[in-house]
């Protein structure tokens, strides 16, 4: 176990610094990546076989989100799941967390882990649907997501806690371009710019994905998001294909 510690640090640090980022959480992003290949697998909230590419594909990958993120001091992770992207890249960017995530199993080990690594993070567990009509609407300078739901449904359930000014980053799958001309739409009616994807390429990882970012320039009207279920029935833009 030690050696494997040992191992991850070595390529988290140099991940890190290949991608430019601050290397003084390194023992931390460790400890979380020990909590995800034991707690989280033993949940059904990562699969065994995402424990070989932990580091780079979920890890770095998070991280590497950081370097289009704008100067934040508060993000939301819309969908958590097992608190990726938001607790590396809470960490990386020293930034206040606010995870959103409906399911009570999830949430619970949020918390925990949250709290195992000290990071200062508050767990929503409602629908995103729900809680963007609440105080947090449109309160967030970077709002992040990944593996939510297709690319239109992914935008209406994240635009709507960015403030006007503020920034989605959504990474998405390489089947993003079946619902590219729905994304747009959907992003303009939201209030943000129409979407542009960058290739979120990663030291060490065996493929480069994608992250799809959304500049918000206006208010969202209050009508959105749907209530829960809605939004991936009768998704903005146009009906679209699940997420690869």
């Amino acid at each position: 176990m030690l050696h494997r510690m040992v191992s991850r640090e070595t390529s988290l640090a140099d991940g890190l610094a290949a991608l430019g980022l601050r290397q003084d959480v390194v023992p931390l992003l460790a400890r979380l990546a020990e909590i995800l290949s034991s707690e989280a697998v033993a949940q059904g909230l990562l699969g065994r076989s995402d424990v070989p590419r932990l580091v780079h594909r979920h890890i770095l990958e998070s991280c590497a989100l950081a370097i289009r993120a704008p100067k934040v001091d508060a993000l939301v992770d819309v969908g958590s799941g097992a608190g990726l992207p938001g607790l590396p890249l809470s960490l990386v960017l020293r930034a206040r967390l606010v995870c959103v995530e409906s399911r009570r199993k999830a949430a619970s080990f949020l918390r925990r882990t949250s709290a195992d690594l000290g990071v200062d993070a508050e767990i929503v567990a409602r629908p995103a649907e729900e809680v963007a009509h609440t105080d947090l609407r449109e309160q967030f300078d970077f709002v992040v997501a990944r593996a939510l739901a297709p690319p239109p449904v992914a935008l209406e359930l994240t635009i709507p806690f960015a403030r006007p000014g503020g920034r989605v980053a959504v990474v998405v799958g390489p089947s993003y371009r079946a619902t590219e001309d729905a994304a747009a739409r959907a992003a303009v009616v939201l209030g943000g710019r129409a979407p542009r994807y960058d290739s979120l390429e990663v030291p060490g990882a065996e493929a480069a994905t994608w992250v799809m970012m959304v500049d918000k320039v206006a208010r969202t009207p209050e009508r959105f998001p749907r209530r829960p279920g809605i939004p991936r029935r009768r998704p903005l833009g146009g009906p679209v294909t699940e997420v690869k």
